[in-house]
């Protein structure tokens, strides 16, 4: 059954907070993983792809534990400095989280152009990690919001191999929404035991579908990230083919 509410689902937190990047809104999210995800992601085509993509779609080919988000700065057009910030947050999140920069995926939303606000972000990094919780997930779909009208979240429970399959799913996007992708930022967690390229192609045939169809305004974004973060603790048998009636 799809429902509104996110999922409790074992081995996966989050937080959302006010860092001063906005003005008074949530404006920073984390989601964290106990354990090391299996990752499979989707990106903006544009040329213009900003610090945070060309980061993420590097990470993404290792197993990731986190994914900071900001918004209200995109960090796009933001040339050597724009990469340099991107992966200091990278960096301070992973001394907070005692992992490695390198399983961290990061996205922002919001204001083209304009240098992040970094002060502020590594106070919101420093803060945010001490209540990661399974509670303060939920406020992570509101941290990642820009001119949305309102958050964008669903959950749903499957059955496979009788092990229960829980999948949260959360988004942002209002203008500038275009294929391939959109300003778009969609992220995914699952507990469903399944093999990195089975998830990948599972990912794009599911995109190709949906988000690659959405047009608004006819603007296609450099900041566009859809991402699944699998942590494979279901005991669903390994999903390691496209034939597998657990695939479909």
């Amino acid at each position: 059954m799809i429902t509104e509410n996110l999922l409790k689902i074992d081995g996966f937190k989050g937080h959302g907070i006010h860092s001063k990047i906005k003005f008074k809104k949530l404006d920073l999210g984390v989601i964290y993983s106990d354990k090391p995800c299996t990752a499979a992601g989707v990106f903006t085509q544009n040329k213009a792809c900003a610090a945070p993509v060309k980061i993420s779609k590097e990470n993404i080919k290792n197993p990731i534990k986190a994914i900071i988000i900001n918004s209200g700065n995109a960090n796009a057009c933001t040339g050597t400095q724009g990469m340099a910030d991107a992966n200091q947050m990278c960096s301070e999140l992973a001394k907070e989280l005692k992992i490695s920069p390198e399983e961290i995926l990061i996205a922002s939303t919001g204001i083209i152009g304009k240098p992040l606000p970094m002060e502020n972000i590594s106070e919101g990094i420093q803060s945010i990690v001490k209540d990661i919780s399974y509670d303060h997930f939920n406020l992570v779909p509101t941290a990642i919001l820009t001119t949305d009208l309102y958050e964008k979240k669903c959950s749903n429970q499957i059955t496979i191999n009788n092990c229960n399959i829980k999948i949260n799913g959360m988004a942002k996007g209002s203008g500038m929404i275009h294929p391939n992708m959109a300003t778009t930022l969609a992220f995914v967690t699952t507990n469903v035991n399944i093999k990195k390229d089975i998830l990948q192609d599972l990912l794009k045939e599911i995109s190709d579908l949906t988000f690659n169809m959405i047009s608004v305004d006819g603007d296609t974004s450099t900041n566009d990230s859809l991402i699944v973060l699998s942590n494979n603790t279901a005991k669903n048998q390994l999903i390691e083919t496209k034939d597998s009636p657990s695939y479909k």
